[in-house]
């Protein structure tokens, strides 16, 4: 049976994202909610999980670009989906969605094949709507 992971970044919107995302709980009973500080590789974490297993990023553009950018090495089957939890919110009003916008399309095409750019010898990945993520 698939599971859903919903990991949130407690520091997004401003440190409202722990409290936001009380909402996913009547939505997703059976989810498993992990913040975002407990996950210290996602290599191990998607290794971890079954890759009929969906997962829920919880919080604003800079959440995202971590994400983006820490598994850019890493093969990941599994449907991701954002729900957008931020301050900001670029990403998903790029895509004509709004803050806090029911979490109900996956977001994989939007974050695998980004240009990237070298920065003092890191690579770090553009995503295709809106602003630099560094």
């Amino acid at each position: 049976m698939e599971k859903k992971y919903i990991l949130f970044n407690p520091y997004a919107g401003n440190g409202k994202c722990t409290n936001d995302v009380e909402v996913l709980k009547d939505a997703y009973k059976d989810g498993i909610f992990i913040n975002l500080k407990d996950v210290s590789s996602y290599k191990t974490f998607f290794e971890g999980i079954d890759e009929t297993d969906s997962v829920i990023i919880c919080g604003g553009d800079g959440t995202l670009n971590r994400f983006v950018n820490e598994i850019q090495d890493i093969e990941v089957k599994n449907k991701i989906y954002f729900y957008s939890l931020g301050s900001g919110n670029d990403f998903v009003r790029d895509l004509g969605r709004e803050r806090a916008s029911e979490p109900t399309f996956a977001i994989n095409e939007y974050i695998k094949e980004l240009p990237s750019v070298t920065v003092n010898g890191k690579k770090y990945n553009f995503k295709k709507h809106g602003l630099l993520l560094l």
